[in-house]
């Protein structure tokens, strides 16, 4: 037992982390004082994720010694645009560690795997990154992933990914045109540079893991009420993103992105028209809540991609933003919601369209001349 008459610091630090969410929380949920009544509840369910989001990435998998490769989205955790049709693993590395990845690459349409710099604000600079194209497998789909900050010490002859110095994130992307019938990549990380030590936590690092899990809770969460109030000047519209925004997050950069605030009332529906669909790897249009989590998919199509959607008889599309059902295909039910945010992905197109936005009224609209390729 210690005899130490200060104060305990896993005390002072859990009262200091409380006091950060308190404060923290009480300025995130302020930016939505004003929204409905569903808005304010994702609001406060949204503050128990980003708490979560935090103490899964630096307290749980925060050891760049003891790297997993774990979910960090899913049906029921989520910020900052998720993507339905696509799984994110990631794990915490170190770049003056060396690490290999062992797994299958499943029939999944599309994956990368990447090395970040990743900060607890929700920005990301790539360190290093490989396509499913570059990555090499033997017949029934394995491989071994060597990642290293060192240069490949056999050029040609295997996988290698670079780290940096200064990388501390490890990420695999998937995305899938059908999540039921494609196979997911599956794969495990294991640090393999020599180790010392019985596998004991260390107080320190700890206590320094909260205070990340805790800027993580404030920093991410202001980002993304900094985006989000951007995003409310481009109501109804779908500009492209910012590819050096994009960027500065961590982005794939083999996507085209378009987003924006949408705002439709009952009785109204918000058309959402491809004149034409380019060669390309994946696309989607998904609806997003005011925090930028994607709406509960598990509940309702708030999703539409290069598969799930009806294409016109020209190639066309044409999907339907509303509370009320339509009548007709390409439905993406907003579950209640009269504000929120959407954005469109393009995956690898040989050509970048603009998707068209018109906003409508249900019970007047023209379907005959807007379910086909708009003049």
């Amino acid at each position: 037992m210690t005899s130490d008459l200060a104060p305990d610091i896993t005390i002072t630090e859990w009262e200091a982390f409380c006091d950060e969410l308190k404060a923290s929380g009480s300025d995130i949920l302020a930016a939505g004082r004003d929204m409905d009544r569903v808005t304010r509840a994702d609001g406060l369910r949204y503050l128990g994720r980003l708490l979560r989001g935090g103490i899964e990435k630096f307290v749980e998998y925060g050891d760049p010694l003891d790297p997993m490769a774990y979910k960090i989205y899913h049906e029921k955790i989520k910020w900052g645009f998720d993507n339905p049709d696509s799984i994110y693993n990631m794990a915490t590395i170190d770049g003056a560690q060396d690490y290999e990845l062992r797994g299958n690459r499943g029939t999944v349409n599309y994956y990368n795997i990447s090395t970040m710099k990743m900060g607890v604000d929700g920005k990301a600079a790539i360190t290093g990154f490989v396509n499913d194209t570059d990555l090499s497998c033997d017949q029934d789909g394995n491989f071994t992933l060597t990642l290293s900050a060192r240069p490949n010490p056999a050029p040609g002859s295997g996988n290698w990914l670079e780290m940096g110095a200064d990388s501390n994130a490890f990420m695999i992307r998937q995305t899938f045109n059908n999540r039921a019938l494609e196979k997911e990549l599956e794969a495990s990380l294991r640090c393999v540079s020599p180790q010392a030590g019985n596998g004991a936590l260390d107080l320190d690092e700890v206590v320094e893991n909260f205070r990340r899990a805790g800027g993580f809770f404030t920093r991410t969460g202001r980002t993304f009420v900094e985006l989000t109030n951007a995003l409310m000047k481009d109501v109804n519209k779908l500009p492209e993103a910012d590819p050096a925004y994009m960027a500065s997050m961590g982005a794939d950069p083999n996507y085209a992105y378009f987003w924006s605030a949408f705002h439709v009332e009952p009785g109204q529906a918000l058309l959402v028209h491809l004149p034409t669909v380019p060669v390309c790897e994946a696309w989607s249009l998904c609806l997003h809540n005011f925090w930028l989590e994607s709406l509960d998919y598990h509940k309702a199509n708030i999703i539409l991609n290069k598969q799930t959607a009806h294409y016109a008889a020209d190639g066309s599309v044409t999907m339907v933003v509303s509370m009320d059902a339509p009548g007709v295909p390409n439905w993406l039910n907003t579950c209640g919601h009269p504000w929120g945010n959407m954005m469109f992905r393009w995956t690898r197109a040989e050509d970048v369209v603009a998707p068209m936005v018109e906003l409508v009224d249900l019970d007047r609209v023209d379907w005959p001349s807007k379910l086909k390729r708009w003049s």
